[in-house]
């Protein structure tokens, strides 16, 4: 067939929807979202047509095979479409640019013999309704939708044929997303007359013939509608028809514009907007058309998600039940591996990104097995978090016992929380805006106003909720995943708190090598590190916490979920989390600060170096701020944690968790920026601006 081809183009160049790369992920996404969308609703509709004896009608059976066929006619354009968006290589060959429009030709006018044939039925049923049975037998309803098939295809082969045998020895630029016929013969340098006739021709019969046949049977519709007494009976009988005259607009509206006119006035703008409608939207929203206003279809989408064929709603998984005494042992070695499973593969994903020389196919191989070695360890490994104590929830009675006290407290606790909201989000926005401070220094400073932020987030809203409403209660896995954020964001606090003092002690005690060392795919990493450690430290804290069973007091002494005071209520052996406690806070505690330590001594013996004062003052004031910070951090949390549970005093625990849990993070910001020239201008620029943009 294509021996006829005289063409001297092998390809042709699809420009898309748009040449922007920010819009092209936005429409990746959506056109994802939608092609999605249509071959799930698609396929329900035919697994509930298929699974609902009810609908083995012709009406239900013409639907089926008109959802068959937009998956097909949307697989031919999307997938192809989503590729090109994602390697940014937007070629297609000659021969499968034909494959493509023939299969798109073939699938666009088979939808349209379905919609006529739908449209037949709807005559006979209401029309001719003591004939339908006979009328619309199986055979009838088969023959019809076989010869929508065969005759779609002969007339697309036509076209096809038609188009192999041009010449294309100009420009291979298509202003499409696919190869449709008259994007196609636009870039023609034989005479297209025949294929345009034939267009007009052949393609006006194929789609207005079943066009005026929809018409005809719905005069006759409203005819016999109208000849119904009611007006609840009229709208009974049309009720039927609502959906398919929904989609009849859709599709016929979208393809008559593009199709049922001369080349000469096609516009390439307008013709890729209307073509989306009817290859993209038209076929996702067809099952929702034919399911939301039809209770059948309802009914049965129904059957098909609660169908349940067994008696046996659950298993028991055996697995390692039977020897009790060594399940602590095998919770603790599947834990281990678990944990080194995840962190070493996300650490391979990480360096892979991060490394310019291994973008390569071997690493980018790599990558993807280690991705899915992590999904295939999470689908089996963890177990489902399950509260095994008979207690349902907690009671924290940090501030209930001084009613008179609430007012101020609240009022107290809800001016720092924004406090600390506002000033920290204009740290992040300053940052962001002022490109003399894209450096490392204060890249690590914007992540931990950010996680500052969280932090306080995860636990004063829900204070503040409890006084107002005097209503001190909280769930156990709401206490459970609060314990879990709470620990993630401190133990990172903790990470970047040491990733800032390195960072100090290369520009002060490195600084030739300052750039090379701290580049941003290292501090990228830095960063990405620590967030993926901190979350799996406090992962595998609440894996244990969740094993105890709690059968003493619900009272917490405590205004949010900590781990001593819930410690203290545990009825079960505790030895083996309070060891693993102990060992990760000698981890992520003494570790970090041991960095921050050694960073200092480094950087104190360097500044001692330097021989006047003035400059000793100046190279010491950059790390001013932090040493606050770091000071203020670290004496709280050692006063809490960094002792033994017995020796827990709850006052003293509220005290400093207030310190560090609120107050610290509500003053890093005015920590970071009265004594920072860089940030102090960087904020009045920040608000300047802002109030140039008001005024």
């Amino acid at each position: 067939m294509l021996r006829g081809n005289q063409s001297h183009l092998t390809e042709f160049l699809l420009l898309g929807l748009t040449t922007d790369p920010k819009q092209q992920v936005w429409l990746f996404a959506s056109f994802l979202i939608m092609y999605l969308i249509n071959v799930v609703g698609n396929s329900v509709i035919i697994a509930a047509i298929q699974g609902d004896v009810h609908l083995h009608t012709p009406m239900y059976f013409f639907l089926s095979s008109l959802s068959l066929v937009d998956i097909c006619f949307t697989t031919v354009i999307v997938p192809q479409m989503l590729v090109n968006m994602l390697t940014r290589r937007k070629t297609i060959l000659f021969a499968q640019c034909l494959t493509q429009m023939y299969f798109f030709v073939a699938f666009g006018i088979t939808d349209s013999f379905l919609l006529a044939a739908m449209a037949i039925d709807r005559y006979v049923a209401i029309c001719n309704p003591l004939h339908y049975t006979t009328t619309m037998s199986h055979r009838r309803c088969l023959l019809l939708v076989t010869a929508s098939w065969v005759v779609s295809h002969l007339h697309s082969l036509t076209h096809t044929i038609l188009m192999a045998r041009l010449s294309f020895c100009g420009p291979n630029i298509l202003h499409h997303f696919f190869c449709d016929v008259q994007p196609l013969l636009t870039l023609s340098c034989s005479d297209t007359s025949i294929n345009e006739l034939l267009a007009f021709t052949e393609g006006s019969f194929v789609i207005m013939s079943p066009f005026i046949f929809i018409i005809i049977s719905y005069v006759y519709i409203t005819r016999a509608v109208l000849r119904v007494p009611s007006g609840r009976g009229r709208y009974k009988v049309f009720s039927t028809c609502g959906s398919h005259l929904t989609v009849v607009a859709l599709f016929y509206g979208t393809i008559i514009s593009v199709y049922i006119r001369p080349s000469s006035t096609y516009s390439i703008t307008k013709d890729r907007v209307v073509t989306v409608i009817y290859t993209v939207v038209t076929p996702m929203l067809n099952p929702f058309i034919y399911s939301l206003w039809n209770k059948d279809m309802k009914q049965a989408l129904r059957k098909l998600t609660r169908r349940n064929r067994t008696s046996i709603s659950d298993f028991i998984l055996l697995g390692f039940s039977e020897h009790t005494d060594q399940q602590p042992l095998l919770f603790g070695l599947f834990l281990s591996m678990y944990l080194v499973t995840v962190l070493g593969n996300l650490l391979i994903i990480l360096a892979i990104s991060c490394d310019k020389h291994l973008h390569t196919p071997m690493y980018f191989f790599l990558a993807n097995l280690s991705f899915i070695e992590t999904c295939f360890t999470c689908t089996i490994v963890p177990k489902e978090i399950r509260n095994e104590t008979s207690i349902s929830d907690f009671l924290l009675l940090a501030f209930s016992e001084q009613p008179e006290h609430q007012s101020l407290t609240f009022g107290l606790f809800l001016g720092m929380y924004l406090v600390t909201m506002l000033g920290n989000l204009l740290i992040i926005l300053a940052i962001s805006s002022d490109a003399h401070l894209h450096n490392p220094m204060y890249f690590f400073l914007a992540n931990l106003s950010f996680i500052d932020t969280c932090f306080t987030c995860t636990i004063v809203p829900k204070v503040l909720v409890n006084i107002q409403t005097q209503h001190f209660t909280i769930s156990y896995t709401g206490c459970l995943l609060q314990m879990y954020f709470f620990m993630a964001f401190a133990l990172l606090d903790d990470f970047l708190l040491a990733v800032m003092a390195y960072d100090r002690y290369v520009a002060i005690c490195l600084p030739l090598h300052y750039t090379t060392v701290m580049r941003p795919q290292r501090c990228l990493m830095l960063v990405a590190t620590s967030w993926l450690w901190s979350h799996l430290l406090a992962f595998s804290l609440i894996l244990l916490m969740s094993q105890f069973s709690f059968c003493a007091s619900h009272s917490i002494s405590h205004f949010f979920c900590d781990l001593l005071p819930l410690l203290k209520f545990a009825c079960s052996d505790t030895y083996i989390f309070q060891v693993m406690m102990f060992s990760e806070a000698a981890l992520s505690g003494v570790v970090p600060l041991m960095c921050v330590l050694t960073s200092y001594l480094h950087i104190i013996h360097t500044i001692l170096r330097v021989p006047s004062t003035r400059g000793k003052q100046r190279v010491f004031s950059t790390c001013g701020s932090h040493l606050r910070v770091v000071t203020l951090f670290y004496g709280t949390v050692f006063l809490v944690y960094f002792q033994p549970s017995s020796s827990y005093s709850s006052n003293t625990g509220i005290i400093a968790s207030v310190m560090y849990t609120m107050v610290t993070p509500m003053l890093n910001p005015f920590i970071y920026s009265l004594r920072n020239k860089d940030m102090k201008r960087a904020l009045w620029r920040l608000i300047a601006c802002e109030k140039y943009s008001t005024s």
